[in-house]
């Protein structure tokens, strides 16, 4: 999405662009924050997530709790105002343990095999 935005803002159809983002009625952001962000990048998630806040649904995914994310942002304060708006009536799921898809990389447990726990 934001590589997507900053293609947009090069050929000047940005305007265009976001537009994609901020329509539908849920929009899935999966990995967030797996790298900082550029201050573009921080004013595209700004305009995205304020113009879809109490309008739509977004559900974010990410390995990194909701306080480090502040610390993404080049700018502190758009890094408060995305992080307020998302957490405004936000259902937060935390979810502890191992990943998911080590299940499935070599050696790994596969779905026709069980763990010990879920053998009892």
């Amino acid at each position: 999405m934001l590589r997507s935005l900053l293609a947009a803002r090069a050929d000047q159809t940005w305007e265009k662009a976001i537009r994609r983002y901020i329509a539908p009625d849920v929009l899935i952001l999966d990995d967030f924050g797996l790298q900082g962000f550029t201050q573009h990048q921080g004013d595209d998630l700004y305009e995205i997530v304020s113009e879809r806040a109490m309008k739509a649904s977004t559900v974010i995914t990410s390995n990194r709790p909701v306080q480090d994310w502040l610390g993404l942002f080049p700018d502190p304060v758009m890094a408060q105002a995305v992080v307020d708006r998302l957490r405004q009536n936000a259902h937060l799921v935390v979810i502890e343990g191992d990943s998911y898809r080590g299940r499935y990389r070599p050696g790994g447990v596969t779905d026709t095999k069980k763990t010990k726990e879920e053998q009892g």
